[in-house]
């Protein structure tokens, strides 16, 4: 794995984190349709 390689997971890997809890708060209000990740 190279640099470049690793900076692309770690960005990845915060970026899915980031998802997964908006997903879950929009799941908690029941507003999925309104929740729509860019």
């Amino acid at each position: 794995m190279t640099g470049k390689e690793a900076v692309v997971a770690g960005a990845t890997g915060l970026v899915g984190n980031a998802a997964l809890r908006h997903y879950r708060q929009c799941a908690r209000k029941r507003v999925l349709l309104r929740c729509r990740i860019d």
